[in-house]
Formats: structure tokens, C-alpha cells, sequence
């Protein structure tokens, strides 16, 4: 069996790729994860069917470090002699293809997750993009994870039109619809954390899922926040995700959050959909993104987004239909939006039905798959469209009842508005 490298800059990028190697498999290839030490991904590895090799790789610039992987991937590859190499991330894309061109690996694919030099200036943004037009040129096929993210690359004179591709719609890996049930079960899970938190059920709850970053829009967050509980005293903020912050700015907004009681601060956890399911409404200004996957996740379990038009987040919400973004850094205007839909069950209702329907179907892992196997050359269905049904109302209207506490009129009146 063929050899395919899975190159990652970071370790935990692999949840973005999870499923690949059984899919690698029919198609004739053995996945190899290649990426810095971590237990976690050691053990997915073996769950799928997967061999791992350990690589350090320096997420920052390190030049001295990034030399010594090159050198090691070059032996590494030159050992194992994969028939191709999927890299992900700026640095992985860089030196994994550069070294799979040196070493003659046949098939050398860019998978580009976002522009981090968006968010630059200076040398260092000039460094990165100098860094991906020589991956770029490496490689045999280059895949952007969004139809924005594509366009973005383009404009910014990193590749050219013809020499880049979209996994089907967008995203990495695809929103598979039984990932995201939506039952009796589900509800009842999202039920006992809300009284583990201690938050009322007729509470409004915002939603945050992503890195606690400067770049993820937590400034502006902690405005817009600000904003919408003078008109909500009793309004609630959920922050799911790693604390990754490394300016001042940032932490003190994040001190800020700390100190208020009706902010819960859960970190990185396991399974987000239950705290997804408390949400009335999913708050995403970040300044950059490849794909917005929490938009999307949020989307499939029917909370619409409010957040920034910006690469990758016009993909996953369709401005108006399943959510509402404003221009970058505009938090006044995300502000009015969080109190529209907090205002107006209705209106949050038929937005996040929406969400669900068109995110499970545009963003269908078949969809998705079909990308990755035209990059290898292999045969795939050209004509694919996915079949989701409707969400039942009766068990969205339970949701409403059980976790936003509302009445049995409340409940008789949203039935008419989204019926």
C-alpha cells in the first residue's frame, strides 16, 4: 500500500482531518501522521488505522529550528519514500514541500487553512508570504478550505486562479449530520450543564467557541458584551476554548471576563455541543479564519452566528439568512444584532433552522471528499448532492421549552412564525 504523509504544524490541527486515514485506505494509501509529540494524536492515530512519526516543527518563526526539520523530513521522507504529502498549516506547507520536491515526491498538496499574514505587517508578513509562493510552487496541487479563503489568496498574489482548489464548498473535513444530533438525548445533556453552570433557563446566553486570542475578536467581544447587558441584565457569556493569549490587551479583556460571575470560562473541553445547545445566540468576531468550523458547528445545531465579514466566516453564515455580519471591527453593529435576536424569537428561530439545513447539506463530508480526491487524481462523483432532512419542529420547539424556558403561548406563537 501507498504511502501518504499528513504533515501538521501543530498537533492538534489533526481534529480538522479526522476520518481521513479509513478514507486513504480504500483508495490505496496508508496515512502517516507526521507532526510534534502528542500523546493525544499518538492514540487517534492508533484508533484510525494510522502510522505516526515524531517531527518537531516550530509554529513561530524559528529559523535555526525550522532548518534542522527540514533536514530530518528530507531523511525522514528519503527512508519511508511516500507516494504523496498532505501538508497543513503555513509551516508545515513550506517545509513539507519543500522537502517532498527536493526528496521527488510525486504528489505534494497544500492544504491552506487561513492567512495568518492577515493579520501581520512589516517583514514578518513579508517573510510568510514569501514562504507560501515557494510552497506554493512546490506543489503539485494547493486546496483552500473556503471559496473566500481562495479569492483572498489570489488578491494577495500567492498563487494564480487555475492552480488552486476548494474542498467541495469548504471546510477541512466536512459537517457530518451524525456528528450533530439533534433529540431527546441531546437535550437532556445540554439540560444538566445548564444547571451545572446555574444558569436560568429564561437567562439569554451568548456563546463563544473558539482560541481565547486578540485575533479571534476577544476584545471586541468583551464590548459587545458590555453593550448588550445594559439591555439584558441578565444575560450570560459561555467561553469555550484554550487560553492562547499573548498581548496585553487581550488579557486584560480576559481579566475583565473573569471577574464578572455571569461569564463562565469552561476552557478546552471534550464536546462542545452541549454548550453549543445553550446558546440563543453564537458570537464570532474574529479579524481572520480559514473556514469558520465553530460558525458551522454552531450552524448544525441551529444557533445562528453574528461576527465580522472576513475571510472564511462569509463561507459558513449567509449574512441575513442564517446569521448576521457586519464590517470588520464594527462591534456596535454585531451589539445591535446580539439584541435583534435575542429580541425576536422568531427571527432566531427560522435563522438557525436555516443554518442547520444549509450547513449539513453545502458543507456534506462527501462534498468535501471530493476535493481532496481530484488533488490525488482519483476517480470521484461529480454529481453528488446530499439528501438532509428538515429539522422536526416538535424537537426544536422542546429545546425552546426545556433550555430557553419558554411558555407554553411563547412556544404556540414561534410555532406560527416558523411554521
Amino acid at each position: 500500500m501507498k504511502k501518504i504523509f499528513i504533515l501538521m504544524s501543530a498537533p492538534q490541527m489533526y481534529g480538522f482531518l479526522s476520518g481521513h486515514p479509513q478514507r486513504l485506505k480504500k483508495i490505496g494509501y496508508q496515512a502517516v501522521f507526521v507532526s510534534s509529540a502528542s500523546g493525544q494524536l499518538t492514540q487517534q492515530a492508533e484508533v484510525e488505522g494510522a502510522t505516526r512519526r515524531v517531527l518537531p516543527i516550530e509554529r513561530e518563526i524559528s529559523p535555526w529550528k525550522d532548518l534542522i526539520t527540514f533536514f530530518r523530513l528530507c531523511w525522514l521522507i528519503g527512508s519511508e519514500k511516500p507516494a504523496a504529502i498532505l501538508s497543513m498549516g503555513p509551516k508545515a506547507n513550506f517545509l513539507g514541500n519543500t522537502a517532498a520536491w527536493v526528496m521527488g515526491v510525486p504528489l505534494r498538496i497544500s492544504l491552506y487553512v487561513g492567512i495568518r499574514q492577515e493579520t501581520m505587517s512589516g517583514w514578518r508578513c513579508w517573510l510568510v508570504d514569501t514562504c507560501d509562493r515557494i510552497a506554493f510552487a512546490s506543489s503539485t496541487a494547493v486546496i483552500a478550505i473556503s471559496r473566500s479563503l481562495r479569492q483572498a489568496l489570489i488578491q494577495r498574489g500567492l498563487v494564480r486562479p487555475h492552480e488552486i482548489e476548494v474542498t467541495g464548498n469548504g471546510t477541512t473535513n466536512g459537517i457530518p449530520a451524525e456528528n450533530f444530533p439533534f433529540n431527546v438525548q441531546a437535550i437532556t445533556e445540554a439540560q444538566v450543564l445548564q444547571h451545572k453552570l446555574s444558569i436560568p433557563c429564561d437567562a439569554p446566553v451568548l456563546g463563544f467557541v473558539g482560541r481565547l486570542t486578540e485575533d479571534k475578536g476577544l476584545i471586541d467581544l468583551l464590548k459587545v458584551y458590555q453593550i448588550v447587558r445594559k439591555k439584558f441584565p441578565q444575560l450570560r457569556l459561555i467561553l469555550v476554548g484554550p487560553d492562547e493569549i499573548r498581548t496585553k490587551s487581550a488579557r486584560e479583556a480576559l481579566q475583565e471576563f473573569k471577574s464578572d460571575s455571569q461569564v463562565h470560562i469552561v476552557g478546552s473541553v471534550g464536546d462542545v455541543r452541549p454548550y453549543i445547545h445553550l446558546f440563543w445566540v453564537h458570537i464570532f468576531p474574529t479579524y481572520r479564519e480559514g473556514f469558520g468550523n465553530a460558525t458551522a458547528e454552531a450552524a448544525a445545531l441551529a444557533v445562528p452566528t453574528v461576527g465580522y465579514k472576513v475571510t472564511g466566516v462569509l463561507d459558513s453564515v449567509d449574512s441575513g439568512k442564517t446569521g448576521f455580519l457586519s464590517d470588520i471591527y464594527d462591534y456596535r453593529a454585531l451589539a445591535q444584532a446580539v439584541i435583534v435576536y435575542l429580541t425576536d424569537a422568531g427571527l432566531r428561530a427560522r435563522h438557525g433552522l436555516a443554518a442547520r439545513q444549509r450547513t449539513l447539506e453545502l458543507f456534506h463530508p462527501e462534498v468535501t471528499w471530493n476535493g481532496y480526491l481530484r488533488s490525488l487524481g482519483e476517480k470521484y462523483e461529480q454529481n453528488f448532492i446530499p439528501k438532509i432532512e428538515p429539522l422536526s419542529l416538535e424537537i426544536f420547539l422542546e429545546r425552546e421549552k426545556i433550555l430557553r424556558g419558554l411558555t407554553h403561548a411563547e412556544l404556540n406563537h414561534l410555532f406560527q412564525e416558523i411554521k
